[in-house]
């Protein structure tokens, strides 16, 4: 979902290499023809470098270098980058700002954070993202979202949990992506009923199969 104006979420599903399926979700700051801008800039950066066999981290730094390096307006994106193998079922991830990641892990019944916070890019040239690293199992859920997802609020002020969006996912985890993901955005819609977005909702779910 996106408010007026130019959407500044993005996301990208790169089947980059055989051994490597790239999830981007990308949420700049701001909105207009300069967000627009650099959000054009990141993604084409990612999506060039996704071929090649550098990691998740690597290829924000690398982003995030040549970002501070090329604009001269303060700008800055949240990011999260997902490489997954589907052979080995081996997870690579890193993020920057404070777009998270979570996983659904079956075996477990639990959603945990799997995301650190830390510079976004655009904001400090020597910046370092790290990779973390996991392997997935058969049913195991990935989920990452921009802001404007857990930031909605309803008529009484109060704001769409994190909580209650992992909730949903744990009762209906034996659902398709697809499925889970139109769920949870039914239920925002119910949540805040008549009021107005303050910010574009941008959810990716994924399904491990």
């Amino acid at each position: 979902e996106n408010t007026e104006g130019v959407c500044s979420d993005v996301y990208d599903i790169i089947q980059a290499r055989s051994d490597r399926l790239s999830f981007i979700l990308m949420d700049v700051a701001g909105k207009g023809t300069n967000s627009f801008l650099v959000m054009s800039m990141i993604r084409a950066m990612i999506r060039l470098v996704v071929n090649t066999t550098q990691s998740a981290g690597t290829i924000l730094s690398w982003t995030n270098r040549g970002i501070c390096g090329e604009i001269n307006f303060e700008h800055f994106a949240s990011a999260a980058l997902i490489n997954f193998n589907p052979a080995t079922k081996k997870v690579q991830l890193s993020t920057a700002g404070t777009t998270p990641v979570y996983l659904y892990s079956v075996a477990k019944d639990t959603v945990e954070r799997k995301s650190i916070t830390c510079d976004p890019i655009g904001v400090e040239k020597t910046a370092s993202y790290k990779d973390i690293e996991f392997t997935a199992s058969q049913g195991d859920i990935i989920i990452t979202f921009t802001d404007g997802m857990v930031e909605a609020l309803n008529a009484d002020g109060k704001q769409y949990s994190v909580e209650r969006l992992t909730s949903i996912i744990k009762t209906n985890n034996k659902l398709s992506g697809k499925e889970i993901s139109d769920l949870i955005k039914k239920d925002i819609k119910k949540f805040i009923g008549n009021e107005a977005l303050h910010d574009d909702q941008t959810l990716l779910v994924v399904k491990i199969q």
